[in-house]
């Protein structure tokens, strides 16, 4: 008899045949196996955790893993992408980025009445800000005799370039 009782999907308890362990000693066994490798990948973890904190050379990339986009609705996600798109790659101005997100928000409510389509934006700029395309930039300061950059240097919040 299977000291573990085990069941299928259904939630039918499995015969002691098909049972994984047989004795206590077996189940004992895997179990702290088991539990040795979870310890030994939350201690890895945390160790990567306290050396990316004391490192000054560790960039965080998770924003670009959990992006709030990821769950929302694709006709949305399209709808915005289309002006985005036009705006970045077409460079085609604010106002008439701004009508194809209008125009296309009232498609949608035609095509979709029971959908509430209050997500798109009205301004291309909060598209802009919820594709998170910002980029991060650095300013350098050039020599004009010898053409030598100089980075910012951050003093009382304000970045303060050499004379």
């Amino acid at each position: 008899m299977a000291v573990l009782a085990e069941w299928d999907e259904a939630g039918l308890a499995l015969k002691p045949k098909e049972a994984r362990f047989w004795e206590r000693r077996e189940a004992t066994t895997f179990l702290s196996r088991e539990k040795a490798w979870i310890e030994q990948w939350l201690n890895a973890w945390k160790e990567l955790d306290e050396h990316q904190a004391s490192t000054t050379d560790y960039y965080n990339t998770d924003q670009y893993f959990n992006h709030p986009l990821r769950k929302a609705n694709p006709a949305l996600i399209i709808t915005m992408f289309i002006a985005v798109a036009l705006s970045v790659i077409a460079n085609v101005s604010r106002s008439p980025c701004n009508l194809v997100l209008h125009l296309m928000k009232h498609m949608l409510q035609l095509v979709a009445p029971s959908v509430t389509w209050e997500n798109i934006p009205e301004d291309i700029c909060t598209a802009h800000q919820k594709f998170d395309l910002d980029p991060v930039t650095t300013t350098y300061a050039t020599c004009p005799a010898c053409s030598f950059l100089y980075a910012p240097v951050e003093k009382d919040g304000h970045q303060v370039y050499p004379p």
